[in-house]
């Protein structure tokens, strides 16, 4: 079920009625009931849809990360308080937005209290609909209520990680958000910095994922090229096995140029129609997370 309310008749419905957030995919049905709750209501304003994940709706800090193409259209030009209210209620929330160094434009703070308030949970989704009459940077935000794991739109993560690693909520908020700041041409490969990666027992070595080098990857020794803020390393990447790919010449001076510790996390961006295997690596560093 959903909450709606009747809107003032204004001009001109937008072509497209939502911008949907960042990696995440709806089922047909939910894609029906977002076009039915808009007509109901006779929205003229394009609405944001957000599939609820944990970092969404997990205490104690909560956020909501808003496309930049939608912030840029609907939500103040520098951090400020918005105005959230639900249809036919008037109790108001009052989360701040804010946008990134990192260009990731967000709401939080009195966001926490709306989740609460409003029992939103992981699979949830809200519909920011701009409201008319309601002031600046106001929005009625409506509920469709995850109706079951197997048939709940999703979020798809844009990364992938070894079989053996897993991220902790901070580290897998933050790798989220840094790869909604890239055109990403491929997923990102995640590596958290261990003992053998960052040479502590004497070795210096990184091992690809295997699901990761299936996809994109080749099956033969290649150079590597690794790019961060404007400097190359040229890396080998080796065959070990018949099948395991590993980094090994070259990742030394990777590591020693970038001062990685264990516990660092490596996003590696492949970039595609490059001459050479190229990738682009983002470091977050252990005391981010």
């Amino acid at each position: 079920e959903y909450d709606s309310f009747d809107s003032d008749d204004i001009p001109g419905p937008p072509k497209d009625k939502y911008v949907l957030s960042s990696r995440s995919n709806l089922a047909d049905a939910q894609k029906e009931k977002i076009d039915k709750l808009l007509q109901d209501i006779q929205s003229r304003t394009l609405a944001f849809v957000a599939i609820m994940r944990k970092s969404n709706v997990q205490p104690p800090y909560p956020s909501l990360t808003i496309t930049k193409e939608y912030a840029v259209a609907h939500f103040p030009h520098e951090s400020a308080s918005v105005i959230l209210q639900r249809p036919g209620e008037n109790k108001r929330w009052y989360p701040r937005f804010y946008e990134g160094n990192d260009g990731i434009h967000k709401i939080r703070g009195e966001w926490l209290d709306f989740v609460c308030d409003n029992s939103v949970e992981e699979g949830d989704i809200c519909i920011f609909v701009p409201a008319k009459g309601g002031g600046r940077f106001t929005f009625t935000v409506h509920l469709l209520r995850a109706e079951s794991k197997a048939h709940a739109g999703h979020f798809v993560p844009p990364y992938m990680l070894s079989q053996m690693s897993f991220l902790s909520p901070v580290q897998q908020s933050i790798v989220e958000d840094k790869a909604e700041a890239i055109q990403l041409e491929a997923h990102l490969y995640v590596a958290i910095m261990n003992k053998t990666n960052v040479g502590v027992k004497g070795h210096y070595i990184l091992e690809f994922g295997a699901k990761y080098a299936a996809v994109y990857l080749p099956k033969e020794e290649r150079t590597i090229l690794l790019q961060r803020k404007g400097k190359e390393w040229q890396t080998q990447m080796h065959i070990r096995n018949g099948r395991r790919l590993v980094l090994e010449g070259g990742w030394r001076k990777f590591v020693s140029d970038n001062r990685l510790r264990v516990g660092d996390i490596c996003l590696f961006e492949l970039k595609r129609n490059r001459r050479k295997l190229t990738m682009i690596v983002h470091i977050i560093s252990r005391d981010q997370c």
